[in-house]
């Protein structure tokens, strides 16, 4: 199934932060947990990891631009199957 990952809202002000970190790229598989991004907001750098088992189809955000809570970062295809 193809799927946004989308910056979570981590609530307060913690709204707008930069992409510091790439983990997967295109075509890459992942495993549930496994880091897709990284993000820093207020000088903490929070991990976002994958949902569930799948492929990277799409990285939308560059390293180094400003993101929002709720942009979507990337495009994945979760499947049901583990790696």
């Amino acid at each position: 199934m193809t799927e946004m990952v989308r910056l979570p809202e981590f609530g307060g002000d913690l709204a707008d932060g930069v992409l510091v970190a790439v983990d997967k790229a295109r075509g890459d598989t992942f495993a549930a947990g496994d880091p897709l991004f990284e993000v820093e907001i207020k000088k903490v750098v929070f991990e976002v990891n994958a949902g569930g088992y799948g492929t990277v189809l799409n990285v939308l955000v560059k390293e180094g631009a400003q993101v929002s809570a709720g942009q979507p970062v990337m495009q994945v295809d979760y499947r049901e199957e583990s790696l």
